[in-house]
């Protein structure tokens, strides 16, 4: 039993000192072969190729490195001038429900009359083909209904255009689009004043602006309602300019045109309409009353 576990106990032993003296043996090998001219050479190639990997990478590794700082500097920026212009919009936001607030009040104490209000008449509409006009629709509501020429026709998104011809059942709208449109408008920023013409091409334009200057990229136009057709205040479309001039992004183009309001002009009387009858105790302008000397006898 004792030689049984010298054997046992020597085998480790062996394979350890074998192990050990490959070792040895490929250490001398690795150094022999790159004392080799030919080792030497292929060699070199290889490590001139690993050389030049590692140069790239260590050359990029600064640029990223820049990129991620300067991008991280460029979010920083931006948030701050984003939050800088939510606290302005705030402010303007408070600024215009105070002014809003103070504006109903004023026009209550003052008791200012707004333009009056008309009925309107809902339809829904279709185009129409082979018609008078390029751009026209047919709606389903005619005169029997309240609908008379010239009334406004408005959709969800703003004005489309107005009735110019009416019939038992049917009425024709005149979009805004077509070449015979003529609508006053004005600018909510600018305060300008135009002629909106409908255009082929683009849809609108603005012609005849009192200060082209002051309009604003972007600035909502609206009716003016100078023409006493019209409500003042309408949605028509926002400005763009391009290289012909100014012209409109009519808000009836942002969605099909499917249902809409017929809404009848401000109804403005005039003098002629309401004519103010004299009292009968009045007495007439410019005629003086003379005292009869029997009329002071009488008294006496």
């Amino acid at each position: 039993m004792a030689q049984y576990s010298r054997q046992r106990a020597g085998g480790p032993r062996i394979l350890g000192r074998a192990t050990i003296i490959a070792l040895g043996l490929g250490v001398v090998l690795l150094l022999a072969l790159q004392s080799s001219p030919e080792v030497r050479r292929g060699l070199q190639s290889s490590r001139a190729r690993m050389d030049d990997v590692s140069g790239r990478f260590m050359s990029l590794a600064p640029a990223s490195t820049a990129m991620i700082v300067m991008g991280d500097r460029e979010n920083r920026e931006a948030l701050k001038q984003l939050r800088l212009e939510k606290r302005s919009l705030e402010r303007w936001r408070d600024s215009a429900r105070a002014m809003s607030a103070r504006m109903a009040e004023y026009e209550r104490v003052l008791d200012i009359m707004d333009e009056p209000l008309a009925d309107e008449v809902s339809a829904r509409v279709i185009a129409e083909k082979d018609g008078p006009f390029a751009k026209t629709m047919l709606a389903n509501v005619g005169a029997p209904r309240g609908v008379n020429e010239g009334d406004s026709v408005i959709n969800a998104n703003g004005l489309v255009g107005r009735i110019i011809r009416t019939g038992k059942t049917s009425s024709r709208i005149l979009l805004l689009t077509d070449y015979n449109s003529r609508i006053p408008v004005m600018g909510r920023v600018s305060l300008d004043r135009a002629l909106l013409v409908g255009d082929r091409k683009t849809g609108a334009r603005l012609e005849f602006a009192e200060t082209p200057d002051l309009i604003v990229e972007g600035e909502e136009w609206v009716t003016s309602g100078d023409d006493g057709l019209l409500p003042r205040g309408m949605t028509v479309g926002w400005a763009h300019q391009d290289d012909e001039g100014w012209r409109l992004d009519l808000a009836m183009q942002l969605a099909p045109v499917d249902f809409v309001r017929v809404i009848p002009p401000p109804g403005f009387s005039k003098p002629e309409d309401d004519p103010v009858e004299p009292d009968e105790e009045d007495t007439t302008p410019g005629e003086a009353v003379v005292e009869t000397p029997s009329n002071a006898s009488g008294t006496q």
